[in-house]
């Protein structure tokens, strides 16, 4: 998973248009844990993934599905997309 993100990373800064339209959150279980909120892959750093415990996985993807919501009405509330172009 830890050589994933980071190709991820890699891929991205090869990508211009992607660096101009891509922001990246990432959530962690085990305990569930918002480890970075939406950034630019020029200024998202990958996390180093370790398990402990629990491994909550619904919880961290209800988790994940909130803060999309949020990122999502923050660009509504600023016009950066219409409001026709989001699902319900």
């Amino acid at each position: 998973m830890n050589r994933g993100i980071a190709t991820l990373k890699d891929q991205l800064a090869n990508d211009a248009l992607a660096m101009k339209r891509i922001e990246i959150a990432v959530v962690t279980f085990g305990p569930v844990n918002i480890d970075s909120g939406f950034q630019t892959p020029d200024f998202w750093h990958p996390p180093t993934l370790s398990t402990t415990g629990d491994i909550p996985m619904g919880a961290a993807i209800e988790q994940g599905i909130d803060l999309l919501r949020e990122r999502k009405q923050r660009y509504k509330d600023n016009g950066v997309i219409r409001p026709a172009i989001l699902p319900p």
